[in-house]
């Protein structure tokens, strides 16, 4: 027996190959991200870096996206605010700027 597909079918198809695409580039985005902070925190334990120097160490560690996101960051607030800002505060932006919210609870 021969298959047939209609036009909504094809378009069925690409829709959700195109959102498990976008599903599964989230979930590697997150597990990068949290790697990245537990590698922090653990430099942070280790070179005994104090709570106002964590964010411009860990800042200065950032490359390609993050960096270009920081920068903007930094442009937009001010480099005093920007870096006045707590780790955890920090944290939570680049949580709420390259993960969605959905994807961090699950």
């Amino acid at each position: 027996p021969q298959l047939t597909l209609t036009q909504e079918d094809v378009d069925q198809l690409v829709q959700d190959g195109i959102a498990a695409a976008i599903r599964d580039e989230r979930k590697r985005v997150l597990s990068v991200l949290f790697r990245w902070f537990e590698k922090m925190e653990n430099t942070f334990v280790i070179s005994e870096c104090v709570e106002v120097r964590k964010v411009k160490f860990a800042t200065a560690t950032l490359h390609g996206r993050a960096l270009t996101w920081w920068n903007s960051q930094v442009a937009t607030l001010g480099p005093e605010v920007a870096n006045a800002r707590t780790w955890a505060e920090v944290k939570q932006m680049m949580t709420d700027e390259f993960c969605p919210t959905e994807e961090v609870q699950r």
